[in-house]
C-alpha cells in the first residue's frame, strides 16, 4: 500500500517545558512515511537542548534561527521541508491525540477534491497540565470566504493540508502576514475545499497570555473579548492582512468574493460597517465588529 508523505512543520519558541511532549504525540503517529521539520525562532532557555537530543536520534530535522516572530518563522519551517504529498502546523506545547493524522488524511481523500485542499478540526482546551479538556465550538455557522476575512476560525493546530495549497498560500511569501493560520484559511476558502471536522484530535494546552476565559463574570468576557480584538496592535495588522490578500489574489477571486475583500481592504468605514452578509461565528462577535469598523479602527 502507498502512503502519503506528511511533513509536520513545527516553531518553538521558549518551549522547554512541554515540547518533548508535544514531539513524542507527534512521533508516535500512526502515518508511515512522517518528517518533522522543527524551526527553533531563538530560544533563550533549554529549548535547543531538548531538540538536539531528538536530532541526534534522527527524529526531526531541526533548524536553528534568530528570532523572527512565530509568522515567518512557520514559513520558512514550511519552506524548508520539501516536497510531500501533505503539511500540517504544530504548536509546541500541544498533545496530539492517536490517529489525528490518519483521520485528517482519511478526510482529506474522503473529499474527492483535486485542487487545494484543507481540514481543519475542533479541538480540545486544557489547562496547563492537559487536564479538564472542554471541547471548541470554533465552526458554529459553516465557512465560506466572507467569514474568514475577519475571524480566524480554523486553528493552525489542527491543519492538514496538500501540496497546491501549500504553494498557493506561499507565493507571496509571510510579508504583511499576520497569522500563519488565518492566511492559509482565507486562502483555502477562497481557492480550494475546507475539509472540516467536528471530533476534536488534539489537546490544545492553554497558559499564560492562552488562558481560557472560562469562570469569568459577563462584564468581564466582554473586557476580554474587546482586549481579545484591540489588544496588541492587532487592528492595523489585520487590516495589512486583508490588503495584501487583496493585492495578491483579489483578480483571481470570484465576483462575490472580490467585492467583499475589496469593501475590506479599501472601503470607507460606512461600507464596511453596514455590508452584507455575516463576517463573525457569534452574534455578540459580529456586533462589536461592526462597532469596530463603523469607528474606523479597522
Amino acid at each position: 500500500m502507498n502512503y502519503p508523505s506528511v511533513a509536520v512543520v513545527m516553531s518553538t519558541y521558549n518551549g522547554e517545558q512541554y515540547v518533548s511532549e508535544q514531539l513524542d504525540s507527534v512521533l508516535s503517529q500512526d502515518i508511515p512515511a512522517l518528517s518533522v521539520v522543527v524551526r527553533d525562532d531563538g530560544s533563550k532557555d533549554g529549548t535547543l537542548r531538548v531538540l538536539k537530543q531528538y536530532e541526534e536520534r534522527n527524529d526531526i530535522t531541526l533548524i536553528c534561527g534568530e528570532n523572527e516572530g512565530y509568522v515567518r518563522s512557520f514559513f520558512d519551517a514550511l519552506s524548508a521541508a520539501g516536497d510531500f504529498d501533505y503539511y500540517c502546523f504544530a504548536d509546541q506545547d500541544d498533545i496530539w491525540l492517536p490517529g489525528k493524522l490518519s483521520s485528517a488524511i482519511r478526510l482529506i481523500g474522503e473529499s474527492s477534491s483535486d485542487g487545494p485542499v484543507l481540514y481543519c478540526s475542533e479541538l480540545f482546551y486544557c489547562d496547563e497540565f492537559c487536564k479538564n479538556p472542554q471541547r471548541s465550538r470554533l465552526n458554529r455557522i459553516g465557512l465560506d470566504g466572507q467569514r474568514m476575512v475577519y475571524e480566524d476560525i480554523c486553528s493552525g493546530n489542527t491543519m492538514v493540508f496538500n501540496r497546491q495549497l501549500k504553494d498557493l498560500a506561499t507565493i507571496g511569501g509571510s510579508a504583511d502576514v499576520f497569522a500563519h493560520d488565518w492566511w492559509f484559511g482565507l486562502v483555502a476558502s477562497a481557492f480550494g475545499t475546507i475539509v472540516w471536522d467536528e471530533t476534536p484530535h488534539l489537546l490544545y494546552r492553554r497558559t499564560g497570555n492562552n488562558a481560557s476565559p472560562s469562570g469569568m463574570s459577563p462584564a468581564q468576557l466582554a473586557k476580554y473579548r474587546v482586549q481579545k480584538i484591540f489588544g496588541n496592535g492587532k487592528l492595523p495588522k489585520i487590516k495589512q492582512q486583508i490588503r495584501r490578500f487583496y493585492a495578491l489574489y483579489g483578480n483571481q477571486l470570484n465576483p462575490r468574493l472580490r467585492e467583499v475583500v475589496k469593501n475590506a481592504a479599501e472601503g470607507s468605514r460606512f461600507q464596511k460597517a453596514f455590508a452584507s452578509g455575516r463576517y463573525r461565528q457569534k452574534k455578540s462577535d459580529e456586533v462589536l465588529l461592526r462597532l469596530t469598523l463603523l469607528a474606523g479602527l479597522l
